[in-house]
Order: C-alpha cells, then structure tokens, then sequence
C-alpha cells in the first residue's frame, strides 16, 4: 500500500513574520550595533569579565567607531572593527540559529540578531564586510524573500580595500518602519537607548555615531561621597558570575525625580533592563515593595558569562528571562544589598521628625562617580556614616480649621475682641491643659 508524503517544509513568510513581530525597530538596530561592539571587542582582544568594572579606560579611548544611519529611504549601520570572515559568511552569520560553537562572541546569543533585524526593518539588504581573510558582498533582494523553495544567498567575493569594517544597508523600507522613522520621535528615543544600554562600552570600545551626531553614555546613576559607598556583593552560579552594587545616586541639590530610580541589569556589559521597580527584579518578591521613598535607589546587577546563552537575557536583550536559574538566585542577592540602602532611605523621610534630617544632609554630598572609582575590588557592606540625631524640637505646629462665627462667640466670651484666631486656640488648649490635665 502506498503512503502520501506530506510537505512539512517550513515558509520564508512563517520564518520572517513570526521571527520579527515582537521586535521593535529599536530594538533591531541595537541587534545590529550589538556585532559590531562584539567585533570590536574580539579585535581589540578586550578583557570583558567582572573586573572590567574596576578598571580606568584606557587613556587611548575608544579604538574602534561604529555610524548609525537613519532616514525614510535607508537604515545603515557601519563599523571598522575586524570584519566577518568569508567562512563564517558561508557556514554561519547568514544562518537562521546559531551553528558555530567555537564563535567568541559575548553579545551573540541565539544566533538570529542580524537576520531578524534587517528583515524586520526592509526588504532589500545589502552586506559588504573586510576581514584579514578576505573580502565580500551579500544581498537579499525582494525576490529572494518571496522565493519559497531558495534558501541560499550568492556570495560575491571583493577586492580586499587594506581595512576591515563591515557595512549593513537595509532599502526598501517597510511602510510601518517608514512611518515610525517619519514620526519624529524615533532619533530621541534611538540616541537614549545606545546611550543607556552601551554605556560600559562607550568611549572605552567603541564610539558611536546617530546621523553624524556623537552619542555620549548616560552612565549609571550611581555615586559616593566621603560619608556614603555602595555596598557590593558577588556570587557565581555554574559559568555566570554576578557582581552586585547597590547605593545611591545624587540628588543635585534638590528632591530625587522618581524615573532613573530601582534596578540596572546588565548582561556581558549590555544593559538590558534599566530602572527597574518592578517584581521583574525582585521588588515585592525578594523584598519589599518599590515606593516613592526608595526613588533614591540605584542597584546593579552584572551578569559575565563566556557562554552568554546562560545568561538572563530574553531573545531580545532588552528583558530578562523570568524563569531563568541565576536570575531567581540572584534577586535574593540584589534584596539583600538593597535592604541597608533602603533602610537609609526610610530613615529620610519619617512620619514623626521635621524634615531637616541629617539623611538628607548626608545624601544632598553624593555625587555620580564612574565605577572604576566606586569602590574597592572585593565585597563591601553599605556604609553611610550618620551623625548622632540631634534632640527632637519641644513644639509641635498645630492647625485646624474653625467656623468664623465660633471664633467671635470666644472672642466676646473672653472680652478680648482683638485676639488672633491662633491666641484664641492657644488660650483654648491653656486652659484645656490647666482644667482637665493638671500636672503629675
């Protein structure tokens, strides 16, 4: 008896739509900054472990330079960093999933960023790249993309140029990048997110340029004074280490606005959740609860792996993976660093003591302080150095609201029609004190 053979062969169509329907067009050139750092950093031989956190940038600054291009008609990312291999090309990068087990990337997990980029952004794409190896161009065209039997790209072999780099175009915009691009507010948002999430990264590595505009690192917000240092804590977990500051951050002369406050979670020097005051990093589950009096708080988590598919990171790399082993161990971790700070923070703004706190005097001297400079290599307790209270006032404000006419009905009573409203409540509470509380 014959037997039909059914056709279970997945669609470029399936692959492509679901592959990039929860990205967003931020988060698709971040996939492609992300190899050009991770080039750069195999370049430059860069030591990216825990202690990178303690350690000066050099004073040669950044060594390699990475352009971002963003208009209606063309998204373009260029770097000068090492270049893709012509085998790699051939056996790997243009693969959906990740093949290489040898590869020494650290911001490389899954193996579909620059793929499910640029088919998120258009559908013409173009890659030319020079390495020591050799040289080449790569382009996806629309009629590959509507093509459903052909899976293979030709590779052009070029004339090696003397320099390495790699150059990714992406043309022939979809309409929902196009408006998104011509809306006017993707530049501002795009320059916060390379400036957060690359912060470690900036000026150290790489320096990154938006439309020809430098992007600068908005750093962690993060300080110390002579009265006040974070307290750190470390922990591995199989091959993830995880080195944990939590302290406060600046007020700069007046009240702390409640946004940069909660947790930093940086994965292999990315950041991938910034300001977090939510369960996502322990709040309310490893510990209490963010409020308003904890906006003060700055805490950071380093997550270093040379094997970065264990680290907490979604797909994504702008989320964390709830159900992730370290993470879970790790948030114990975070809470118990925070709760000194939090403590501190409680102790600014009690229910029972006027405002001038000595908390605040202490906190209004921090200043924001690069991480080299934070604090000392090694685990370290919290330490804010309050000065005994001084004794709390004798008097206490009392206010409350009275009808006009009671006041004068006292007034008359008393024959002392001149009296302010405040020395008839005085007078109400003397003889209060005199008639129905008399002294021990």
């Amino acid at each position: 008896m014959s037997k039909d053979v059914i056709n279970a062969s997945p669609t470029k169509s399936f692959f492509i739509d679901n592959l990039t329907r929860d990205l967003t067009l931020e988060d698709a050139i971040l996939d492609l900054v992300d190899n050009s750092i991770d080039a750069s950093l195999q370049a430059q031989h860069f030591n990216l472990s825990p202690d990178v956190l303690w350690e000066a940038p050099s004073s040669d600054g950044a060594q390699s330079h990475i352009s971002v291009e963003v208009n209606s008609n063309c998204v373009t990312i260029e770097d000068d960093a090492s270049g893709i291999a012509p085998a790699r090309a051939l056996d790997d990068v243009f693969r959906l999933g990740r093949v290489s087990t040898t590869n020494e990337s650290r911001l490389g997990v899954y193996g579909i960023g620059l793929k499910r980029a640029v088919f998120k952004m258009g559908r013409r794409i173009t890659v030319w790249s020079s390495h020591l190896e050799g040289a080449f161009k790569v382009e996806i065209t629309p009629e590959w993309l509507e093509d459903e039997t052909n899976w293979k790209l030709p590779l052009e072999e070029l004339t090696g140029t003397g320099t390495t780099g790699t150059r990714i175009q992406i043309e022939d915009l979809r309409d929902e990048i196009r408006m998104r691009i011509e809306e006017g507010t993707l530049l501002t948002r795009l320059k916060d997110a390379l400036s957060t999430t690359y912060g470690l990264f900036l000026d150290r590595v790489v320096a990154v340029k938006l439309n020809g505009v430098p992007v600068e690192s908005s750093g962690i917000p993060i300080g110390r004074s002579e009265s006040v240092a974070p307290g750190i804590r470390t922990m591995t977990r199989g091959d993830v280490s995880v080195s944990i500051v939590a302290g406060i951050r600046p007020r700069d002369g007046g009240e702390w606005d409640i946004g940069p406050a909660g947790w930093y979670v940086v994965c292999n020097g990315r950041v991938v959740v910034a300001a977090d005051q939510t369960t996502l990093t322990g709040w309310g589950v490893a510990g209490p609860q963010f409020v308003s009096k904890h906006r003060g708080f700055v805490g950071v988590a380093f997550f270093f792996s040379e094997k970065p598919a264990l680290l907490p990171w979604t797909t994504t790399k702008r989320g964390l993976n709830r159900e992730s082993e370290v993470l879970q161990v790790a948030r114990h971790e975070m809470m118990a660093a925070a709760r000194p700070v939090l403590t501190f923070l409680n102790n600014m703004y009690p229910g029972d003591v006027p405002s001038e706190v000595i908390e605040r005097e202490i906190a209004d001297g921090v200043e924001k302080t690069p991480f080299h400079r934070l604090i000392d290599v090694g685990e370290a307790a919290f330490r804010a150095s309050v000065a005994p209270r001084k004794s709390r006032a004798s008097t206490i404000s009392v206010q409350f609201k009275a009808r006009k006419s009671d006041i004068e009905r006292a007034r008359k009573c008393l024959g002392k029609p001149g009296w302010s409203a405040g020395r008839v409540g005085r007078h109400a509470l003397q003889y209060l004190i005199d008639q129905e509380c008399p002294s021990e």
